[in-house]
């Protein structure tokens, strides 16, 4: 019989929190009751600490849990992105600190740009066509480089997001003892606003919301399945499936 049943999503509103929310849900996770601890994004990272603890000291009153998965969504510049990627990945090792059983799971979302040069990653943003329309190629020209902008602050944050599981894996990293902390890497997930901004992508090679929450609770519910604490294991899918690889 499963032993689980108490999990805690931080960022279970966006695009992969919201699937992971349901699919927990549907496996009877947190049957007792719910809570949705709301922060303001223009608190700064001690603040939304605090509420966050706050609310699940009450919440919780005293008892563990079992998961801690922070899934919070990318964000359009490089401010938000630190704040969302990195930020929520800080909280929510110092929640796992507090509030994670000594057999618990972390789980942190990284991403494949992180593992290399951003720009030659997406090296799809670079023009294929010219242009004899000056106007045209200038406004090409600069949307082209906030992208490349964007892009290098996501690569940023994420590698931070690396370097801060592989920290928490350590010895008096402050983790419960025996407890396991991963970090996922998928290139591109296969959400509602990809699609709508790569509607001519290769849909087969990105990996399913509901593959990662599948993964996720199988993780939580085998020990024996995960990989080694402190691994960054990369998502890559190929005609609609998903293989987990440790980088």
């Amino acid at each position: 019989m499963m032993s689980y049943k108490r999990v805690l999503l931080y960022g279970g509103r966006g695009c992969l929190g919201s699937v992971c929310v349901k699919h927990f849900k549907n496996k009877g996770y947190n049957s007792d009751a719910d809570e949705n601890i709301v922060i303001e994004v223009s608190e700064n990272s001690s603040t939304q600490e605090r509420v966050v603890k706050n609310g699940l000291d009450t919440f919780l009153s005293g008892q563990k849990v079992d998961g801690i998965f922070c899934v919070a969504d990318f964000l359009e510049n490089c401010d938000a992105m630190w704040k969302k990627c990195v930020w929520s990945s800080s909280i929510a090792a110092a929640l796992a600190s507090k509030y994670l059983l000594a057999s618990g799971l972390l789980v942190l979302t990284g991403a494949h740009a992180a593992l290399q040069a951003t720009p030659s990653s997406y090296a799809y943003l670079r023009p294929s066509i010219v242009c004899r329309v000056s106007t045209f190629v200038l406004s090409f020209i600069r949307s082209l480089f906030w992208c490349v902008v964007a892009m290098l602050g996501y690569g940023m944050a994420k590698a931070a997001v690396h370097q801060l599981t592989k920290s928490l894996a350590g010895q008096n990293s402050g983790l419960p003892n025996g407890s396991c902390v991963l970090a996922i890497s998928p290139a591109t997930l296969d959400t509602p606003m990809n699609r709508k901004w790569m509607p001519n992508a290769n849909h087969s090679s990105w990996t399913p919301t509901e593959k990662v929450a599948e993964l996720f609770a199988t993780w939580l519910e085998e020990a024996n399945s995960r990989p080694k604490s402190g691994s960054i294991i990369q998502l890559i899918t190929q005609n609609g499936i998903t293989e987990c690889v440790p980088v």
